[in-house]
């Protein structure tokens, strides 16, 4: 079964506001940030990637100036209801974050993912990703789930840097969204939909990359970007060359009801009776592994649940 995608031509009338925005809230760090703490001391430090990323909202709030209009985007909120509530205005629509991704040269050794996925009682932040990951992979969970809209729009026309979407499914070839694709957006489900960024440009990454670089305009030249680190130069790019592309991200409820269910914690999920689900699943498989609220996140569960629901990559596109 395919996955809804609406594709807008036009996001913004002028969207020299979110280029004001970019250069207005550098630097940026790399993405491998998010998920590995700034080194400290003398030692290797671990590497980054080409890949760099500014939180502009969260929590529905700005963090920044500006971001309280990429929130309130009518056309957003429009697609957001007519991918998951084919367009009923009585859907719910709330939007939670927006970030800024620039990509400089270089591939991302990707072949397809999908976004963390989102249920009522379960926090990433506070049970980790891996265990939302799981809960997808099993299917035993999606009475939970909170449908999580994102529009992914772009504001350059670099060379390279196609997003490939497969909206018919993993088992079927993917789409493209292809330069030049400046002020335009896809609104879909990426909880679901594997995507991926494809390589920007034709050089390597710039070398020595670690998770204390930067990205940031050239003191001396706002029409170059840098990556820095320690006062040293890694790499710099002619603006026209940097990938930049922003997501918005909303939950959508399908009514009121649906919405104050969330709200009020009606119907949450505990790791206990995800431990009991998982458990029972993992019985029924031949798999003998004891599961409760207080071992389902430990190290020695967590592996027995990602080699029973491993994440399997789409259908790959020919050469």
């Amino acid at each position: 079964m395919g996955t809804t995608v609406v594709e807008l031509d036009r996001v913004f009338d002028d969207d020299g506001f979110i280029l004001d925005m970019v250069h207005a809230n550098a630097p940026y760090w790399t993405t491998l940030r998010y998920v590995t703490p700034p080194t400290e001391g003398t030692g290797p430090k671990p590497p980054g990637s080409p890949w760099f990323r500014g939180d502009w909202a969260f929590g529905g709030r700005p963090l920044v100036e500006g971001a309280e209009r990429i929130l309130a985007h009518e056309p957003f909120h429009a697609a957001a209801r007519e991918v998951f509530a084919g367009g009923d205005p009585g859907a719910v629509v709330r939007p939670w974050s927006v970030y800024l991704n620039l990509n400089t040269a270089g591939r991302i050794a990707d072949t397809g993912h999908l976004d963390v996925p989102l249920y009522r009682g379960i926090d990433r932040n506070e049970c980790g990703v891996q265990i939302c990951h799981v809960m997808r992979e099993s299917g035993l969970f999606e009475r939970w789930r909170v449908p999580v809209a994102t529009a992914v729009s772009w504001f350059s026309d670099q060379e390279g840097g196609a997003f490939t979407y497969w909206a018919d499914g993993p088992d079927e070839l993917p789409a493209r969204h292809a330069p030049p694709f400046r002020n335009t957006a896809l609104v879909s489900d990426n909880d679901t939909m594997h995507h991926r960024v494809e390589a920007v440009g034709h050089t390597e990454a710039a070398p020595g990359i670690t998770v204390d670089s930067l990205l940031a305009p050239s003191p001396g030249d706002p029409r170059r970007w840098e990556i820095v680190e320690d006062g040293a130069v890694l790499g710099t790019y002619d603006v026209a060359d940097v990938r930049l592309s922003v997501s918005w991200k909303a939950m959508v409820f399908a009514d009121a009801d649906d919405a104050r269910r969330h709200d009020e914690h009606t119907d949450d999920l505990t790791l206990a009776h995800v431990a009991e689900l998982l458990g029972d699943d993992l019985a029924g498989r031949g798999v003998a592994h004891p599961l409760d609220a207080e071992t389902l996140l430990e190290p020695s569960s967590m592996q027995v649940l990602l080699d029973a629901y491993p994440r399997r990559p789409p259908r790959q596109p020919p050469a």
